[in-house]
């Protein structure tokens, strides 16, 4: 299984309450992307993800959860079970791909680096 490693608190320079609240994101993250290989880049930018505000986590879970329901029934219209899906994390590294322009492309217009 793998799963997103949050980086060692005292290697960063992060109060207690943050790496806490990072901790409970990266839980949040694991649940949909704990199945999945990620990338270096990927692991990196989900956990940059970590440290933005709890609304904006719940949110893109959200998002990414309604796009995994949506692929589930598309796959399941063309023969294959759900179970395949999750296996395979078709619908995770869609909606992550998806997630990681967006965000790359935010933060463009904005001026500011991502994680």
């Amino acid at each position: 299984m793998f799963m997103i490693k949050q980086p060692e608190w005292r290697a960063r320079n992060v109060n207690k309450y943050f790496y806490e609240s990072e901790a409970r994101k990266i839980a949040g993250l694991n649940e949909i992307f704990g199945e999945v290989g990620l990338t270096a880049d990927e692991e990196r930018i989900l956990i940059g993800l970590a440290g933005w505000d709890e609304y904006t986590i719940e949110n893109v879970l959200s998002a990414i959860r309604k796009a995994m329901a949506v692929e589930a029934k598309r796959l399941e219209a063309s023969g294959r079970t759900q179970w395949q899906l999750l296996m395979d994390g078709t619908a995770v590294k869609s909606a992550f791909a998806l997630l990681s322009t967006k965000v790359i492309k935010l933060c463009a217009v904005s001026g500011t680096d991502y994680p």
